[in-house]
């Protein structure tokens, strides 16, 4: 007898249910990708996104009032260990509604998933852009909250960020002012007169700031510089 054997070339499953395809998280797709689709963000209002593809960037545009020299941003991811560090840049609207220049971004170093930065800003229209740290990572899951938050100046001395707009200081009368913002520098003019000594004092209760004290002569150069580098657990 002979016996042939052979390969059906039929699929023995075919006709027979199958296991549903699965659906992975996807991007939340936005159309706020550059200036001419900018988002229009009310202050203290709370607007979400996704950074979300990889080089992903949120455009806003952000208007402050005059008297508002101040702005807050608070921007954080809503829940921890994600891949995206969320940062932002503001920037200048240029006349053609093109971004201008970058004028205030937070501290290097202040990526994480929670950014609360205020920055002294002259009253205007800002774009702000919001995306990852370092430009090359996306979050599927997550989203990120955003505010802002323009209030007064409440040093009564400022503007005084340069020699050409120092306040004169007088032997004996102290003056109470403000670190206010990131980068804010305030500057004052005295005269020591000849033969003479210069005390100076400087109090600070504790911060989250390094309070730094320099002395400058008649041609901006550094006298003597104090810094409190434990500003953040003792007084100044």
């Amino acid at each position: 007898l002979a016996l042939v054997l052979g390969c059906s070339t039929e699929d023995p499953a075919e006709g027979l249910p199958g296991p549903e395809p699965v659906e992975g998280p996807r991007c939340a797709w936005d159309e706020s990708t550059g200036p001419e689709s900018a988002v229009e963000l009310k202050a203290e209002d709370e607007q979400t996104g996704q950074i979300c593809p990889v080089e992903d960037e949120d455009w806003y545009v952000v208007e402050t009032e005059e008297g508002e020299d101040l702005v807050e941003v608070r921007l954080a991811m809503d829940a921890p260990l994600s891949p995206v560090q969320p940062t932002y840049a503001f920037w200048t609207v240029a006349d053609e509604g093109e971004p201008g220049e970058a004028v205030a971004v937070p501290p290097a170093d202040a990526a994480d998933e929670k950014l609360e930065v205020v920055h002294c800003l002259a009253p205007g229209r800002y774009y702000l852009v919001v995306r990852d740290h370092g430009g090359d990572d996306q979050d599927l899951r997550r989203g990120y909250a955003l505010s802002v938050h323009p209030r007064s100046e409440a040093d009564a001395h400022e503007p005084n960020d340069s020699a050409e707009h120092a306040v004169e200081l007088r032997s004996g009368e102290p003056v109470e002012a403000a670190v206010s913002c990131r980068g804010d520098e305030d500057w004052y003019g005295l005269t020591v007169p000849k033969d003479q000594s210069l005390r100076l004092e400087l109090k600070m209760p504790v911060a989250g700031i390094q309070p730094t004290l320099r002395v400058l002569d008649f041609e901006q150069e550094t006298i003597r510089t104090e810094t409190n580098e434990a500003a953040t657990v003792r007084e100044t």
